[in-house]
This record gives C-alpha cells, sequence and structure tokens, in this order.
C-alpha cells in the first residue's frame, strides 16, 4: 500500500471520501483532477486486495447457493441474490474502468 497516498485519503473528510468511493463505484467521473487521481489511487488499492483478486472464486459458489436459497424460499429473496450478484459484478467493472472514465480530468482537457 502507498503510505502516502493513505495519509491523503485518511486527511480527507468523510463526506468526501465517501463521494470519491460511491462515483467511483457506480462508474461516473469524479468532479476536479484532484479527485480523479484520489479515485485513480482508492481503486488501484481495491484492485491489489485479495477479495478482488479470488472475486470470482467467492462469488460463484455464494450466488449459486443463494439462488438455491432463494428458489427455496421465496421469489424476493431469489431477487435480492440476483441483484447482489450484478451488483458486485458491475463494482468490480468500475474498479477497472476508473481511469478512462476520468481520463479527460486527469490529462487536463
Amino acid at each position: 500500500m502507498d503510505r502516502a497516498f493513505a495519509a491523503e485519503w485518511n486527511g480527507l473528510e468523510p463526506g468526501r471520501r465517501r463521494q470519491i468511493r460511491r462515483l467511483v463505484r457506480i462508474g461516473q467521473a469524479q468532479e476536479n483532477r484532484l479527485d480523479a487521481r484520489l479515485a485513480c489511487a482508492f481503486a488501484a488499492y481495491q484492485r491489489s486486495r485479495s477479495w478482488y483478486r479470488w472475486f470470482w472464486l467467492w462469488l460463484v459458489p455464494l450466488a449459486v447457493a443463494g439462488v438455491i436459497v432463494g428458489l427455496g424460499t421465496h421469489p424476493i429473496v431469489l431477487g435480492v441474490v440476483l441483484g447482489s450478484v450484478v451488483s458486485a459484478v458491475m463494482v468490480r467493472r468500475n474498479f477497472r474502468r476508473v481511469d478512462a472514465v476520468n481520463a479527460d480530468l486527469l490529462n487536463g482537457t
């Protein structure tokens, strides 16, 4: 982990950190160059973590187990499970896309 990034990230106010994290997770561009730089560093940090590296290894069994439980209980449970799986896949996709989404801000155009 980059200690300079960690110090800068922890020095931000919680609301601003939350906004950067949310925009990264939903795949939207940041508001300014500093936020875009922090968002790219945050996404790079998340991509280096074990939950990201082993994503498909833990998601598939949990999704299968959730679908089996959902089929046995109620259709709403099945919908919640499928929605959670899709959300997790989209968040992982957006962690990879953050550099492209913020390219205009990072390049200064």
